[in-house]
């Protein structure tokens, strides 16, 4: 089974998880903009993206998602992961579907969480988080997790998901394993 892992990274954290994934898998990776659909698609039977969230949001996963019909018709298995600064919970990844509405199609998911440096993000998107935070900080009803956030403004948030990076490798080994077994 060949499998390519695509994705889009901002500060670079979600292109390792792509990369270490990739690596650990003997799979093809690179950035969604550089893949050719029509060119390529054929030459690969899985066929994983990893985006990076802001907002809510994982950045590429609608343009992934638009060659949905051509990689399901070509019977190819789907795989897509976020990253994101937040702690994976159940309540997490079941926003991440809805609001990116993956619940739509028949694919993998997983939340993977991933480092955080406001000064990497560049502009306009550290303007945006600075101002977000510079008013959640007049809050009088600040939570102990938004507390948390605002010292992301000094601190960067350095994070590794080890557990899911090794659940979507046994996966997608999983997947090439029922692949032979149907071909033997």
């Amino acid at each position: 089974m060949k499998t390519i892992v695509l994705y889009t990274s901002k500060t670079g954290n979600t292109a390792k998880y792509a990369e270490e994934i990739a690596s650990q898998v003997g799979a093809d990776v690179k950035p969604l903009k550089k893949f050719r659909w029509k060119k390529e698609l054929k030459d690969y039977d899985c066929i994983v993206f990893g985006g990076w969230v802001m907002g809510g949001k994982i950045k590429g996963v609608d343009d992934f998602l638009s060659h949905y019909d051509e990689m399901h018709d070509a019977g190819k298995d789907i795989i897509v992961f976020a990253v994101g600064m937040s702690m994976p919970t159940p309540d997490g990844r079941k926003e991440l579907i809805s609001l990116n509405l993956l619940d739509l199609y028949r694919i993998r998911f997983y939340q993977v969480r991933g480092s955080f440096d406001l000064n990497a993000l560049g502009f306009p998107y550290s303007m945006a988080m600075k101002a977000t935070l510079n008013k959640m900080e007049t809050d009088p009803s600040l939570t102990a997790d938004k507390r948390a956030l605002l010292e992301l403004r000094e601190r960067p948030l350095v994070y590794h998901d080890d557990e899911k990076v090794a659940k979507i490798v046994n996966i997608i080994k999983t997947i090439d394993e029922q692949r032979k077994s149907k071909t033997a």
